[in-house]
């Protein structure tokens, strides 16, 4: 996925997760290993 395509992408995915639904999003990335994204939704 290209740079400028993924901001777009993690830009929509912040204004629906943490405006739209009170949620957080987090990231753990260790350099030459791993990325990891983790979405928190609120149960109501």
């Amino acid at each position: 996925m290209s740079v400028p395509l993924f901001n777009i992408c993690r830009n929509m995915s912040f204004d629906v997760v943490v405006k739209g639904d009170a949620g957080s999003i987090s990231l753990d990335t260790r350099e030459g290993g791993f990325t990891e994204f983790v979405i928190t939704l609120p149960i109501s």
